[in-house]
């Protein structure tokens, strides 16, 4: 099995809920997702099957896109309504015109601090093991990539913004900040993950319409599909040869030095990862099996 599937999270779930569905269905291939969501998000989760496992890496690369609905005046100690919310004194009220002017200041590289209760590493532990047990927990803070804002919608105690960004980005933290440098600050009550690359919502399954094995090779999408755009290298039955002994094959294209190449076989099946050095692919992950490239599939 060697696939991915684009899952439709619902709220309340973990993301390790998910994966293991997936586990015992499709068990012993192996299985892993692509960017956790927190219990109270929703929305898409990549997982992957068999070897496409390794594709993660990659997968954690591609933008990601979010609707977050945010209370104002208010705070907590994970950034969110999953912890106790303390109201501010004296909060100003927040307008459109003001939540507007600000948006442009959190586009680009930023740094941002963690929640308290997130999954960051403080000192080989996570954070939000540390606070549970009562210890003052001050994350350092990281860059992160916040390619679009966009303010949704604003009322009298809420606002919604639409956020694209890069992997490592916390949502909850995002609104806070930008709640307090208007004075204020804020709470995330819901978080959807619009997309991951080309993966959508609107094409998401619902996880629980995963029932069997049939389900799941239903459900699965070709593992190209996550990296649709790449330049490609076809190979016939003598290059799947030269890959399966780990050499390089000749390249069928015009890509840059050192570009990744997606190296498919027969009906665009993928069959390894490469990178072009002059004229030939050289092959850094390599899918296939003694039986050939057409076991790569879902």
């Amino acid at each position: 099995m060697f696939g991915l599937l684009n899952l439709n999270k619902p709220s309340g779930r973990t993301s390790r809920d998910v994966v293991n569905r997936v586990q015992r269905l499709v068990r012993p291939a192996k299985v892993g997702h692509a960017g956790t969501l927190d219990p109270l998000a929703s929305g898409v989760l990549v997982v992957c099957l068999g070897p496409a496992t390794r594709l993660v890496p990659i997968l954690h690369e591609l933008p990601k896109v979010y609707r977050g609905t945010f209370r104002w005046g208010c705070a907590s100690e994970s950034d969110d309504v999953e912890s106790d919310v303390t109201q501010l004194t004296d909060a100003p009220q927040l307008t459109a015109p003001a939540l507007e002017s600000v948006l442009p200041e959190f586009l680009g590289t930023i740094e941002q601090v963690p929640p308290s209760f997130s999954a960051v590493k403080i000192g080989g532990r996570r954070a939000y093991k540390l606070a549970r047990a009562g210890n003052e927990v001050r994350p350092p803070p990281r860059r992160v990539e916040i390619h679009r804002l966009e303010l949704l919608e604003l009322d009298a105690d809420m606002f919604r913004l639409e956020i694209e960004c890069g992997t490592g980005t916390y949502v909850r933290s995002l609104g806070r900040d930008i709640a307090v440098r208007l004075g204020s600050g804020a709470v995330m009550t819901e978080l959807t993950r619009v997309s991951i690359g080309p993966f959508d919502l609107a094409d998401s399954v619902p996880v629980d319409r995963l029932g069997s094995l049939a389900d799941i090779d239903e459900s699965a999408v070709p593992p190209l599909a996550a990296i649709n755009d790449w330049p490609r290298c076809e190979v016939d039955a003598s290059g799947l040869e030269l890959l399966r002994n780990g050499r390089p094959v000749p390249a069928h294209g015009s890509a840059e030095e050192g570009t990744r190449v997606a190296i498919v076989a027969g009906e665009g099946g993928l069959v390894a990862i490469g990178e072009q050095r002059g004229d030939e692919v050289h092959p850094k992950q390599v899918f296939i099996t003694v039986r050939g490239a057409e076991r790569n599939r879902a």
